[in-house]
């Protein structure tokens, strides 16, 4: 089995985050959000293997966390840490 990278889960928990919201796009203040939730584990692997349970919905990363995320590269392999950090910069210099 499998498990996802952490940054992956916080993507999730972002997407779960902005749809509760009824956000047109996933903000830096979502992935904020989404750290501050805590680690996950992710889901209980079930007979059909490991899922992660999530609406049907698509939000586009606004412009401001698409730029966060080029900066880091491969945000599979970015650390939550890393991750933390350039979220808190983009949002001191007011990028949404």
């Amino acid at each position: 089995m499998s498990t996802l990278p952490p940054n992956v889960f916080v993507l999730f928990t972002a997407l779960s985050l902005a749809h509760a919201q009824e956000a047109t796009e996933i903000g830096v203040d979502h992935l904020l959000a989404a750290l501050e939730a805590g680690p996950s584990n992710g889901p209980e692997p079930s007979a059909g293997g490991t899922f992660v349970p999530a609406p049907r919905v698509e939000l586009p990363l606004s412009a401001g966390v698409r730029s966060v995320m080029s900066s880091l590269g491969d945000i599979e392999s970015a650390s939550v840490d890393t991750l933390r950090g350039a979220l808190l910069r983009a949002k001191e210099d007011g990028i949404r």
